[in-house]
């Protein structure tokens, strides 16, 4: 209240003495306020340490010049990648296919590559073994699923395809990071065929160029390619990324957008509390009114409470909702969030919009309290 009170002087210690008359009322409006900004702030925590470690992930992993994608989230056919593969701007190109089998009963996703060009494109961080045996029945495995089920290179795991075929496949590598494809166990793509013939479209691609050509030539080759396959998306390593991100950014922005409501909700006790105090004081106001107050002198007296009543719920709001965030980001490591990252701009935003909340939450009872009538204000009992 110390800021409000030096801003505003008289206006502004009437604002500080009347928050301070109802502790308990006070508390309590600013209280569902800091539950919102809480809520937002430690969202905010998360969101941006999710997106840095996304980012910096990305990063290290794809090695691929080009991506291809289906439009709609739709497969497309191996066909393009022959294609592809016979340019000669491209040195190695791989698909993505996705299958599923059982494994001590449980059902698992299962990635599909085409075995060293993969390698090319992506950098699975592998720790132990390599691609080498992949297409004669070898499997990659992520650390997480090899420490559950005590698997090391050169184990065999047997399983059981969706399509009833048994399979008896051995463990050729462990990797360490699936960003790029999300995916814990990996198989070669005629592993993936002859287990499931009616697996047949591709996920998403990637091709490495040769070294020394230009991004633009290699793109100007590519759409030539495409232009028989119009539901199929090119993008490069930049374009690729920012929509992985840009996925993020909208389901973080839906997020911010319900949690909003919170911080609205709360910002609507604040105007039921300020108009209920204005009513409780209707003889007090009148009497400052008598004594010399002007009519904008009172209403800045009610903003101001206001104000310091936003303050101190967005204040209490940072201080639990931060820490919470970056205690619930460490939490997350195991699934590759590796980095803690402050939303400075989001704080200061969240910040700016409480307080702006704060004075327009104050329009109507400064109004009211700015058209007391004097003798009926002094008039009233107390």
């Amino acid at each position: 209240g110390v800021p409000v009170r030096r801003l505003l002087r008289m206006p502004g210690r009437l604002a500080q003495e009347n928050a301070t008359r109802s502790p308990r009322r006070t508390a309590t409006t600013a209280s569902a306020l800091m539950i919102g900004i809480a809520l937002v702030s430690g969202v905010g925590v998360v969101g941006a340490s999710l997106s840095r470690s996304l980012s910096d992930q990305l990063g290290q992993t794809i090695t691929a010049d080009f991506f291809f994608t289906g439009v709609g989230f739709q497969g497309f056919s191996p066909t393009l990648l022959d294609r592809v593969a016979e340019l000669p701007e491209i040195e190695a190109v791989s698909g993505f296919r996705q299958g599923a089998f059982q494994i001590d009963g449980g059902t698992r996703d299962v990635g599909a590559v085409d075995g060293a060009a993969f390698a090319e494109i992506v950098e699975l961080d592998v720790v132990s073994g390599g691609f080498d045996g992949l297409a004669d029945d070898g499997l990659l495995v992520h650390t997480d699923p090899a420490r559950d089920f005590d698997l090391a290179v050169g184990d065999t795991v047997d399983v059981v395809w969706r399509s009833g075929t048994g399979q008896t496949l051995t463990v050729v590598g462990i990797y360490a990071d699936s960003t790029a494809i999300n995916a814990n166990w990996i198989v070669d793509t005629t592993v993936l065929e002859a287990a499931n013939p009616a697996i047949r479209l591709v996920n998403f691609a990637g091709a490495k160029l040769v070294d020394g050509v230009d991004l633009e030539q290699a793109r100007t080759a590519l759409d030539a390619v495409l232009a028989d396959f119009p539901q199929v998306e090119l993008q490069d390593q930049a374009e690729f990324r920012r929509t992985q991100e840009d996925q993020l950014g909208q389901l973080l922005r839906l997020v911010y957008g319900l949690l909003g409501f919170a911080v609205l909700i709360a910002v609507l006790g604040i105007t039921n509390t300020l108009a209920l105090a204005v009513f409780e004081r209707t003889h007090e106001f009148g009497l400052l009114r008598a004594v010399g107050t002007t009519r904008r002198q009172l209403q800045a007296a009610v903003f101001g409470e206001s104000l310091i009543v936003a303050a101190f719920g967005a204040t209490l709001g940072l201080a639990v909702g931060l820490p919470l965030g970056v205690l619930g980001t460490r939490g997350m490591e195991s699934v590759g969030v590796e980095s803690v990252a402050l939303p400075v701009g989001t704080i200061a935003v969240v910040v700016v919009a409480t307080l702006v909340a704060g004075v327009l939450a104050a329009i109507w009872p400064a109004r009211r309290a700015g058209r007391l009538d004097v003798l009926a204000a002094i008039a009233r009992p107390e």
